[in-house]
């Protein structure tokens, strides 16, 4: 063991040889860095080996085992000495010491980012992945290419034998549940992120955790490690920055409870890597995220943000009191995967490579944010004859999101009562009292449910709702009155908008094709059509504003003012742009017909 000194004056040459000690020590490695910082594996109580950051005890803990450290005494004798502590923190602080970088730690078999099939222990450089299997773990040969029998034979085993039993409500389900299994060995190969796997149901005892213990036992070979649910978005920074850290490969939320609200969640999901300060330090941390995102609960509830980060797995037993059932194949099915995990892991590494050998396909189906996940999944269950890959897209985003529900049921009332006529958030706040379901407003009083009201609405701006066959835009309009002003919109086909009609004043120019402007009138709104026509200096005119008829936006034809005669002082109307010279005013009467761009928009 070579002899270093605790004492030594230079710290830059002590920083030089203790480094050097370090790197020769780490020619099998064991020391890596990660998350820009070093990072060893160790294993925990039940044999797992998980990524632990090195801190100063932990260096002094290396440092003492890999050098006999000394000091000069007094009586100029060499005695025993701890590592100093200015040398730790100079060793923590180096930023790129030139340790391999680890990504992830693995118990079985995985394809590399190239698609090699690693099963050496140790570590993989191009993986950047730690390879450590439990003792006594080895997996039967994996045909270079798979033939259709071996394929079926594979296949069967996981879905009939291990995922049999387990109550399905479709095809997409148990399509999504071997997907899931799938991910684990595939994972190095999608550089990118992967969705939430939410297995769901409507009873306590389904058997939704038992399949998350079954999974993560043949991909990791013990039951998965619980993260519940965080009280508000804090403590799921908190609690994600922890996880991650440890660079596990599953993250399982079991038993939700509240509704899934997180934008520290969702980031995490749509994102490479984390990156957030490290509790008790004021200083950041990146981290890669390459791990398999599960989550249960019992008919779970999200926010519009985290539906299209999930893909569903439902399962339901149709009995009262599912965990009574009887008559299983696998009475207890934890020991029969433990027993037969070897064969199970086979099979998954044989569909994997049936997918490579036949030349990587991609599928056909594809989500927003996921499209590489989606290629490869889908390829993969495709090439094995699995189908219902995501199938159920539109049903589970029609049961989960629920707040767009509440806001589609707000906005078809809204425009049942103003069309698009211009309103303030007190008219609104009307609308939303008595819409059914009714929109999140607290329990406050009404000043403060007001106020959430504005800023719910501001959180919609041009936001589309599909309502009764069109597409309704929620326009911002400014402050009026100190006052936000809201407005709907229509959208055509090609997401192009169809304003208001609208009358010029004086010394302003007529309305053209691209050149609509809103204006508003304290008076009662009328529908003008005069062509040519000037208003008097200072009047301006409204328009019909309600689309879906005159009621809601005039009155009788008799109780509205007279067209006002054209201005002496202004200049003649052949003047006016986008006007045929010569034409005159005429007066519409209540009855006459609609006006072309009404016309359109019905």
């Amino acid at each position: 063991m070579p002899q270093l000194r605790a004492d030594e004056g230079d710290l830059a040459r002590a920083h030089a040889r203790s480094w050097g000690l370090l790197l020769a020590s780490n020619n099998t490695p064991w020391l890596f860095r990660s998350g820009s910082m070093p990072t060893w594996a160790v294993h925990d109580d039940d044999g797992l080996p998980m990524a632990r950051p090195v801190t100063e005890e932990r260096m002094r803990h290396m440092l003492a085992k890999l050098a006999d450290w000394r000091r000069l005494a007094r009586n100029s004798d060499l005695v025993p000495a701890h590592p100093p502590t200015p040398l730790i923190k100079s060793l923590l602080a180096t930023p790129d010491p030139g340790l391999p970088v680890l990504a992830g730690i693995v118990t079985t078999p995985v394809f590399g980012r190239n698609g090699a099939l690693l099963t050496e222990p140790g570590y993989h450089p191009d993986a950047r992945l730690l390879y450590q299997p439990t003792p006594g773990f080895a997996v039967p040969q994996v045909p270079e290419r798979p033939s259709p029998v071996e394929i079926a034979t594979a296949r069967s085993l996981i879905i009939d034998d291990m995922l049999g039993e387990f109550p399905f409500t479709g095809h997409a389900e148990r399509a999504h549940a071997v997907a899931l299994m799938l991910l684990g060995f595939l994972r190095a190969m999608i550089d990118a992120p992967t969705p939430l796997h939410l297995i769901e149901k409507p009873t306590p005892g389904t058997g939704a955790t038992l399949m998350v213990d079954a999974i993560a036992t043949v991909l990791t070979g013990v039951s998965a490690s619980v993260m519940t649910e965080g009280r508000d978005d804090e403590e799921w920074r908190k609690r994600l920055t922890a996880k991650l850290r440890q660079i596990p490969s599953m993250v399982l939320i079991d038993n939700l409870r509240h509704p899934l609200d997180s934008s520290a969640l969702a980031a995490a999901l749509t994102a490479p890597f984390w990156e957030d300060r490290i509790l008790g330090a004021s200083e950041m941390t990146r981290l890669p995220i390459r791990c398999v995102w599960i989550a249960t609960g019992n008919n779970p509830e999200f926010s519009n943000e985290m539906a299209r980060r999930i893909v569903r797995i439902r399962l339901d037993a149709r009995v009262d009191q599912p965990w009574r059932r009887e008559g299983f194949r696998h009475p207890d099915l934890m020991s029969w995967v433990r027993a037969n995990r070897p064969r199970i892991v086979a099979a998954c590494l044989t569909l994997c490579r049936a997918w490579i050998a036949a030349g990587r396909p991609r599928g056909a189906r594809m989500i927003g944010s996921y499209e590489i996940w989606s290629q490869i999944m889908g390829g993969v269950l495709e090439v094995a004859g699995i189908e219902g890959f995501l199938a159920n897209l539109d049903e589970m985003l029609a049961a989960a999101d629920g707040e767009g529900a509440i806001w589609r049921s707000f906005i078809g009332a809204w425009w049942d009562r103003f069309g698009t006529a211009e309103v303030g958030t007190g008219d609104l706040y009307e609308v939303a009292l008595v819409c059914e379901p009714p929109l999140p407003l607290g329990a406050g009083g009404d000043r403060s449910q007001r106020t959430r009201l504005g800023k719910a609405l501001a959180r919609m701006r041009d936001r589309v709702f599909d309502i009764d066959g069109r597409k309704i835009r929620v326009r911002t309009l400014g402050v009026s009155h100190q006052a936000k002003r809201w407005q709907l919109t229509i959208e055509g086909e090609r997401g192009e908008r169809f304003p208001q009609a609208v009358v010029p004043s004086a010394g302003e120019r007529c309305a053209e094709k691209g050149n609509v402007e809103n204006q508003r009138s304290p008076a009662q709104p009328i529908e003008t059509k005069g062509s040519g026509e000037r208003g008097e200096h200072g009047e301006r005119f409204s328009t019909l504003t309600h689309v879906r008829g005159c009621a809601h936006a005039m009155e009788d034809g008799e109780k509205r003012s007279p067209p006002s005669s054209p201005s002496q002082s202004a200049c003649p109307s052949t003047a006016c742009t986008g006007e045929h010279a010569g034409e005159h005013p005429s007066p519409r009467s209540p009855n006459g017909a609609a006006p072309d761009w009404l016309k359109e928009v019905l």
